[in-house]
């Protein structure tokens, strides 16, 4: 601190050492001017201060600038107290000084700091306004922004929505008020703001910055607007936008894939469906990623090396097939795709990121491999073809591939591949080849040729061939005709046998036209192509009239339906046709004939031809007529004492009744096996007289309505009653009635338990179920546990006169007729019969019969 006093009239008294230190001057000197130590600029005001002081008889205060013994200058704050003797004298001013030329100087920095914000912010290009208060009252505006407002210089000292009405019903007036009230600070960029300029309103756009004005005490009394116009630029920028959305819009509409990748990352700026599609990757996994994180299997592949080339060099790249590894639906899948990589350039001409395009051709390359497998397949196969197969191209027919087959029917060697057909067999010129083939070539229609001739010269000699053959025109993409396929076989040999066959045919017709009988042949297919003399005289009818199924005139109408059903079987399954039928002749008259018919086949077993024959069988059907009604006759005339025999029998048996009498055992016992025999003995006369009526056509039903488990259970109790061994078990599985003769009924259900007794020597059991079936029926079954019937057997039980062969043959008795009669009587009941079994395990005989419904109950 630099103490002085100074005495009444002002002249410096005393310095203390620090001060002299100060002056740089010595302890005696005296220093009684204080003037010469004070800045020029400093000594009017320190004079006028410290007269007025004495005057006064006060204190002062007093900033100057002192001369440091250094020679600068240096600010001090000078303060004198008055000194006041005892008398109450004044003797002059005690004061101090401190050093604050630091703080000065701040101060003058501050000042000039001012002064240049002030001309700055007056003078820069920025707008520049201080709100003051809620009502946002302008205090400072700089001519930049006043021209922005589109208003003159008379704005301060006024409410901004007074200057500018037309901000009232925008957003601005609210943000001010936030900021002034919050002292949080907002800035936007390129904000639309509309305002009145040059009399009408306009669209312009700024940057601008609200910020918080605080006084020194840190309270905000407003608000400071810093603005710049940038109407231009944001148009420019809206219209760049606008590009942009376009190709976003126009990448994401884009038909192939396409996607935007942006810096050396390459992350995925805009990737369309196409492209999402093709990666199998979801817009959540890849929109705005690096392009390897999103697909890592693309790193070992050299796509990176093709982006970082397009991005560095800016040279654009495109490859029309690149084969990919992508790992898509969970697994890594081989594709192929077109690829085009194009760099994406700033205004300034750098290179901001590349754009991808990208068209998946898997299904083409493949198609074009198979297409070339195909065609290396196709030249494979056409070398080793056992046909003779050759293709030319473009009109003038050259030989694009010839197989050796076909070179040996031409006679040439390799040497005529690439040349005309014309100019390699020259033979053909004259001939009808050349034309057929043009014709093709112009039409796109295959031609198909059969046993043709053609004069070829092989080996030098020039000599007559017959072919069959195809010209099938070959079409490119575009669906035009390009070459024709030639495919053709040799039929030489075979012609020249069928000419020798034909021959042969002649004498076989002529041959089968002196037969007695009647001949006729047919196609595989059936379809008649030979009557013979015998025929066409027995029927009065020419080879036209009979063919294609008019043979139909001269068969009986009761007989037709089966013929025709018979005749077309045979087609369809190559089995021998034969069956019984009437044929009428010229006179009107129908006679029973044997038809038959056998299946040739060619030499590889190919079906080829039906060969006929119908012979006449009148007298032996008259023959067979005689013997039913002798048959007839017998029955009737055996049918009657064996009754009365039965009859005697059951008599006897019945006054036998006692079985501890001995003496009548033995013959209740014969009486036994007498009427066992006389049952044999009737059964066998009521199927020899059931048979003569199916075979006349006789066999008359009496119909009725009854209980069908009535009746099982009577026939049950009646076999029971003559056979003792077996024991026969009933299961009812429903009570039923059905509409039907009852005792031929009874007469089947007795055939099917006798022949379960019959077959069943080593088995006691016999089971009859009774059930309903889904379809509306009743079934009834007989199962035994017997000797079973080979499967070849069971589909011919129920034939007439057919009895099982084999080692048992000759164990068990009949005539093959009970079945028989059993499914002609189920047949006539419009219901089914069936037989199953194996052999060694037993039979189950079934037969169907519909409901009786319940209005007939």
């Amino acid at each position: 601190v630099l103490i002085w006093t100074l005495d009444a009239n002002g002249s410096s008294s005393y310095y203390n050492k620090t001060f002299l230190d100060f002056l740089g001057v010595s302890k005696d000197a005296e220093i009684s001017d204080w003037a010469p130590i004070v800045h020029p600029d400093d000594v009017e005001i320190a004079s006028d201060t410290i007269n007025k002081a004495i005057a006064e008889h006060r204190s002062y205060s007093l900033e100057v600038r002192l001369l440091r013994a250094d020679g600068q200058w240096r600010w001090v704050m000078a303060q004198g107290n008055p000194s006041i003797g005892i008398n109450n004298e004044f003797l002059g001013f005690v004061g101090s000084s401190v050093d604050i030329n630091d703080r000065k100087q701040a101060e003058e920095k501050i000042a000039e700091s001012d002064k240049r914000y002030n001309m700055m912010v007056m003078q820069s290009p920025f707008a520049f306004a201080v709100l003051k208060g809620k009502d946002m009252v302008i205090t400072l505006a700089n001519d930049s922004v006043k021209e922005m407002w589109g208003k003159g210089k008379e704005v301060e000292g006024k409410p901004l929505i007074e200057v500018l009405p037309e901000l009232k019903n925008q957003q601005f007036p609210d943000l001010l008020n936030k900021v002034y009230t919050t002292g949080i600070p907002y800035s936007s960029y390129e904000s639309l703001v509309v305002l009145q300029r040059n009399g009408k309103m306009e669209d312009t756009y700024f940057n601008f910055t609200y910020q918080p004005y605080r006084e020194a005490d840190e309270t905000i009394s407003g608000v400071v607007i810093i603005a710049t116009e940038v109407t231009p630029l944001a148009i420019l920028n809206n219209k760049i936008k606008v590009s942009e959305e376009k190709f976003k819009l126009l990448v994401l509409q884009a038909p192939v894939a396409i996607c935007v990748l942006r810096g050396e990352n390459y992350v995925i700026e805009v990737i369309n469906k196409g492209m999402h599609e093709m990666l199998d990757r979801t817009l959540e996994e890849s929109s705005n990623k690096p392009a390897f994180d999103v697909l890592p299997e693309l790193l070992d592949q050299g796509i990176k090396e093709l982006l970082d080339n397009v991005y560095k060099t800016g040279e654009r790249f495109a490859l029309d097939e690149l084969p990919v590894n992508f790992k898509r639906n969970g697994k890594v899948e081989n594709i192929f795709v077109q690829l085009v990589l194009e760099p994406l350039c700033e205004a300034d001409g750098s290179i901001s990121g590349v754009m991808c395009l990208s068209h998946e051709i898997t299904a083409q390359v493949m198609a074009r491999k198979k297409i070339e497998e195909s065609e290396t397949k196709f030249r494979a196969l056409t070398e080793d073809a056992p046909v003779a197969t050759c293709l030319f191209t473009g009109r003038e027919m050259k030989i694009e591939i010839a197989n050796d087959k076909m070179l040996a029917y031409w006679g040439k060697g390799k040497d005529i591949i690439g040349k005309t057909l014309a100019d390699a067999v020259p033979e053909l010129t004259g001939q009808p080849f050349l034309t057929i083939l043009d014709e093709v070539f112009t039409t796109g229609v295959m031609y198909e040729g059969k046993n043709e001739v053609a004069q070829l010269e092989v080996n030098g000699v020039l000599g007559t061939y017959y072919f069959d053959y195809t010209y099938k025109p070959i079409r490119n993409a575009a669906g035009e005709v390009y070459g024709i396929m030639n495919m053709a076989v040799d039929i030489t040999d075979q012609v020249l046998a069928l000419n020798r066959v034909k021959e042969s045919e002649s004498h076989f017709r002529t041959m089968a036209d002196l037969m007695p009988q009647k001949v006729w042949t047919a196609d595989a297919e059936g379809n008649y192509n030979y009557f013979n003399k015998c025929w066409l005289d027995y029927t009065g009818l020419d080879f036209e009239a009979l063919s294609d199924w008019g043979w139909e005139s001269v068969i009986d109408g009761q007989d037709w339906e089966e013929t025709k059903l018979r005749w077309q079987h045979s087609i369809t399954t190559g089995e021998n046709f034969e069956m019984e039928h009437r044929l009428r002749n010229t006179e009107g008259k129908y006679k029973w004939h044997l038809s038959r018919g056998l299946l040739q086949n060619d030499e590889v077993g190919n079906p080829k031809m039906w060969i006929g024959t119908n012979t006449e069988m009148q007298h032996l059907k008259e023959e067979q007529q005689r013997k039913g009604d002798f048959i007839k006759m017998v029955s009737h005339e055996l049918k009657t004492p064996v009754t009365s025999i039965k009859g005697y029998v059951q008599l006897l048996l019945g006054m036998l009744n006692d079985e501890k009498n001995e003496p009548v055992l033995p013959l209740k016992t014969s009486l036994n096996r007498i009427n066992a025999q006389v049952l044999r003995l009737t059964r066998l006369i009521t199927e020899m007289l059931d048979l003569s009526r199916i075979e006349s056509g006789k066999l008359d039903l009496q119909k009725k309505y009854f209980s069908l488990n009535e009746l099982v259970t009577e026939t049950i109790q009646d076999v029971m009653q003559t056979s003792k061994r077996h024991v026969i078990k009933l299961e009812e599985d429903c009570i039923c009635s059905v509409y039907a003769d009852r005792d031929r009924i009874a007469e089947v259900l007795i055939n099917f338990i006798n022949n379960g007794i019959k077959y069943s020597p080593e088995t006691e059991t016999i089971v009859v179920k009774i059930w309903e079936t889904a379809t509306n029926q009743v079934g009834v079954s007989v199962t035994d546990y017997g000797i079973g019937i080979d499967k070849n057997d069971q589909e011919k039980v129920f034939e007439r006169f057919y009895r099982v062969t084999g080692k048992t043959e000759n164990t068990y008795s009949g005539f093959g007729i009970g079945l028989f009669i059993a499914s002609e009587v189920i047949e006539r009941h419009d219901g089914k019969i069936k037989v199953e079994s194996e052999l060694g395990k037993g039979s189950t005989f079934t037969f169907m019969l519909p409901l009786a419904t319940p209005a007939s109950d």
